[in-house]
C-alpha cells in the first residue's frame, strides 16, 4: 500500500505542486511513533512535514486521542 500511495502523491505534486495526507496515527501508539510524529511537526501549525516527500504535508486529526477515546461509543 505504500508504493501506490507514494506514486499517487508524486502525481498530485507534479500536477498541483503539493499534497496533504490524512493519517489516523496517534502519539499513544508507541514511543517510537510519537518521536517520529513530533520530529516532523511545525510549531503552531496543524500540518506536519511528510518524512520522505517534499511538498507533502501530513494532517493527523486524532494524534492526541487515547485508545479509549477512539473506541468510546456515545
Amino acid at each position: 500500500k505504500i508504493k501506490p500511495t507514494s506514486n499517487f502523491l508524486l502525481e498530485q505534486i507534479d500536477e498541483k505542486g503539493e499534497a496533504i495526507v490524512l493519517l489516523g496515527t496517534r502519539y499513544e501508539e508507541s514511543a517510537t511513533r510519537e518521536r517520529s510524529m513530533r520530529k516532523h511537526e511545525v510549531e503552531g501549525k496543524r500540518l506536519s512535514k511528510h518524512n520522505t516527500n517534499a511538498n507533502t504535508y501530513v494532517y493527523a486529526p486524532i494524534k492526541e486521542l487515547l485508545l479509549e477515546e477512539i473506541w468510546c461509543i456515545h
